[in-house]
């Protein structure tokens, strides 16, 4: 079979790829493109159905990079001196793999980082919404004034895949 996508022919070669595309469907963004084909009958068909992009092998060391180029303070677990906030800080969870037959095919483990700040700034939420974690699925928690410390935390909560 011959799938041709926005113009482009491509040709499956195994079930096998669709399978493996379809197991990180929670984890990929969804994009609608046109595809046309024809079909064993010899008619055609052009219809427009979402395709998965998955995202890119994402890391705690391409979590560190992608936070310390927007300028924040990021340790992982806690920092070894004190810090002023603004800052970011990681923690791992217990992991949440994709098993069968007894193989770990994807490795998932979640994360928790903290966005730690005493004057609310729009803008540094910005850069760890859109630029930090702007190409993974992610969750935040509501703001919690922290009395003994006097700042703020905000929580991230997303998944690092692969690894």
């Amino acid at each position: 079979m011959i799938i041709t996508i926005n113009g482009t022919e491509y040709t499956p070669t195994l079930v096998e790829d669709i399978y493996e595309l379809s197991l990180s469907l929670e984890y990929a963004k969804i994009y609608p493109i046109t595809v046309s084909y024809w079909d064993e009958w010899e008619d055609y068909y052009e219809e427009t159905i979402d395709i998965v992009v998955l995202p890119y092998y994402f890391d705690l060391e391409e979590l560190k990079k992608r936070c310390v180029a927007q300028g924040f303070n990021y340790a992982y677990g806690v920092f070894k001196t004190p810090q002023e906030p603004p800052f970011l800080v990681a923690k791992g969870n217990d992991s949440t793999n994709f098993i069968a037959d007894n193989l770990v095919y994807k490795k998932k483990t979640p994360i928790q980082m903290d966005y730690i700040f005493v004057d609310k700034d729009m803008t540094d939420q910005e850069k760890i919404e859109n630029i930090i974690l702007g190409d993974i699925p992610w969750e935040k928690s509501s703001e919690v004034y922290l009395s003994d410390e006097k700042v703020w935390q905000v929580s991230y909560f997303f998944e690092l895949i692969g690894g």
